[in-house]
């Protein structure tokens, strides 16, 4: 999860520089210049957080560090090689230890051994251990890296979640190297005190024979040194094996060299520093040497008194640290090869048991989410099988579950299929409108009625009843039948609510559940009522060709006005209709229609008239009406195009 504002990526950036570079200066010191640093635990952070460029940035600040710590600028060559190296591979692996460890086998290692044997010019011995060294060093920061990212991301809540195995990958990999490092820390400083330990009890050892040796010469200091001495230094050294480690000097109480063996250090330029108490390290001045080639060049350094009257006041025995150094590089190179393998093999049984244990977990998640899929195909689902407990009682879990599940889709496929069949025979009976407000949620089955300015109308066949005589009652039923469906589809086509089919009429409305404002209300039933016409022309003509002699032809009359509409009836059983006396003035229109025409009233015409050529019918006497009607037939049907008009 990366921070989007730009300079709260800054500052994250910054922070992390700080922090880098804190981490180089609390390094742990081991022996002679040879240190655990974790400025790249900041680094790989940033990887992680910021992205490869911010990496870079703390990479460059972390490694500068260093040249002020070892004194050679090389570190950030390997910083950044780690950075571009980790971000590339990890697009393939998740894991950032990992990662880490494969950058430090094939390009670390190399890397620093060119370096340090090749820029440094030192020992391949001492290159291949700092390169085993380093190796273990990184892949303990990248783990640390790796478990602070999980750490934040569980605090944040992270949507993508955090890796099982990533992070037991990451414990199983810290608790190896953390133990193995701390012993590697504990047992080169106890050889490193060991090793001074001696040299101090060697030098002591030498300083006492010589301090013994003059204070039982019988001569004076000069004549001693200017003849055969009676204890000679030289030999003293050769037997004590000491000749190409030792320097020693005997000085009298002014400081000034009476007599000398090999070349003495210590009394030149340089920085002396008690390490116990009997010995001293004394280093030359550094000059920009790197780290680890400043102290091959330190001397151990014994002061032994002289308690005797003359010119003879101190004898200085010094011991050459390099040994010291080497004999602590090759203890380490063993002790770090034998991390590295260990280090190896943590990575490999990290990753064999992470996969072992997240794998059927992973697998668990892909049939999870295939499960819907499978269930609704009826296809087999397969359930991973595990040797761990947990994982084992999980999946079994999952598969009761998943069997289940499959047997209730079916019962509910089932029932949905018979409820879909019923629906589709119930749809029949009812107005799409009121089909779909009810299967909808938007309409409930209850007694309640609104009151709304609906366009009402009425169609009926004229000479129906003359025809319906002679016929036989399967032609008639197929004559209604046939004409009711195409007069449904024409009323469904211009949105109007089918209420009832009356003997051969058609009560209609507009306006309820759905409308689409009064006057577009009224223009879209006026277009319904030509198109209506205009079909049983149609029809009349095909009724005429199979053998009906009498033509039936079509009345329609429509009103506009408040009626009450909804459900009526009881909770038994209730009907969706609508009542008023404007649906009686609808009703009544429809009978003065002359037929083949279509008559409205007043309040509908004053809606259209703007698209309707329409001439005013003189009516009088209408039954159930009170008030004085106006009434307009639609001039011309057969020449008025409907595709226009619905336009």
């Amino acid at each position: 999860m990366q921070p989007k504002r730009m300079h709260h990526r800054v500052l994250l950036t910054l922070g992390l520089c700080l922090l880098g570079v804190a981490g180089n200066f609390l390094h742990i010191p081991l022996f002679f210049g040879v240190d655990f640093i974790f400025g790249s635990v900041a680094t790989l952070c940033a990887l992680a957080f910021l992205g490869p460029v911010a990496a870079l940035v703390v990479a460059i600040s972390a490694g500068a560090y260093t040249f002020f710590l070892w004194g050679h600028p090389y570190a950030v060559i390997v910083f950044v090689a780690e950075v571009v190296f980790v971000y590339l591979v990890r697009k393939r692996t998740s894991h950032l230890a990992l990662a880490d460890a494969l950058f430090w086998t094939f390009i670390g290692i190399p890397l620093v051994v060119v370096i340090y044997s090749g820029m440094l010019e030192l020992p391949y011995m001492v290159s291949s251990m700092i390169a085993l060294k380093q190796t273990v060093n990184g892949v303990l920061n990248a783990s640390f890296a790796a478990s602070i990212v999980i750490v934040f991301n569980r605090i944040a809540r992270n949507t993508n979640g955090v890796s099982l195995a990533g992070t037991l990958f990451n414990c199983l990999l810290v608790s190896i190297l953390v133990p193995g490092i701390i012993l590697i820390a504990m047992e080169t400083r106890r050889s490193k005190a060991d090793s001074e330990k001696a040299i101090s009890e060697s030098i002591g050892l030498v300083a006492k024979f010589v301090s013994y040796s003059i204070k039982n010469q019988s001569d004076e200091i000069s004549p001693y040194m200017d003849k055969e001495p009676t204890l000679n230094q030289v030999k003293l050294i050769s037997h004590l094996g000491l000749a190409n480690m030792v320097s020693m000097a005997l000085l009298d109480r002014d400081d000034h060299i009476l007599a000398q063996v090999g070349e003495l250090h210590t009394i030149s330029e340089g920085e002396l520093t008690k390490t116990s108490e009997d010995i001293s390290i004394w280093l030359p001045p550094r000059e920009g040497l790197p780290l680890m080639v400043w102290w091959n060049k330190a001397f151990y350094v014994h002061n032994e008194a002289v308690d005797q009257e003359g010119s003879m006041g101190t004898v200085i025995i010094e011991h050459s640290a390099a040994p010291v150094v080497a004999n602590l590089h090759e203890r380490n190179l063993r002790a770090f090869l034998i991390l590295f393998v260990l280090t190896a093999f943590a990575i490999l049984a990290a990753v064999l048991v992470s996969k072992e244990f997240s794998a059927p977990l992973l697998l668990l998640g892909q049939a999870s989410r295939k499960l819907a899929d499978k269930i609704e195909h009826g296809e087999h689902i397969d359930v991973p099988e595990s040797d761990f407990q947990e994982i084992k009682t999980l999946a079994d879990s999952f598969d009761k579950m998943a069997c289940a599940l499959t047997e209730h889709f079916k019962v509910v496929v089932d029932r949905t299929n018979e409820l879909e069949r019923l629906s589709s025979q119930l749809a029949k009976f009812l107005s799409p409108q009121i089909y779909q407000s009810l299967f909808s949620g938007r309409q409930q089955a209850e007694i309640k009625t609104e009151r709304k300015k609906l366009t009402v109308c009425f169609t009926d066949l004229t000479g129906f009843t003359d025809i319906s005589t002679d016929m036989q009652p399967e032609d008639l039923t197929y004559l209604l039948n046939s004409y009711f469906s195409e007069m449904s589809e024409i009323a469904i086509k211009h949105g109007a609510t089918i209420d009832k089919f009356v003997g051969d009429a058609i009560v209609i409305f507009f306006g309820d559940p759905e409308s689409r404002g009064v006057s577009e209300d009224a223009r879209a039933c006026l277009c319904m009522a030509i198109e209506m016409q205009e079909k049983m022309q149609d029809l009349s003509e095909k009724w005429r060709s199979e053998g009906m002699e009498n033509s039936l032809r079509v009345r329609i009359g429509i009103n506009t006005g408040f009626c009450n509409v909804g459900n009526f009836g009881s909770d038994l059983r209730m009907d969706y209709t609508l009542i008023g006396a404007e649906v009686n003035l609808a009703a009544r229109l429809e009978a003065l229609a002359a037929p083949g025409s279509v008559l409205m009233s007043g309040e509908t015409y004053h809606l259209v008239e703007n698209f309707f050529d329409a001439v005013e019918v003189k009516v009088s006497n209408i039954k159930g009406i009170k008030r004085e009607v106006r009434a307009f037939a639609i001039n011309d049907i057969q020449g008025i195009d409907v595709s226009k008009q619905d336009s």
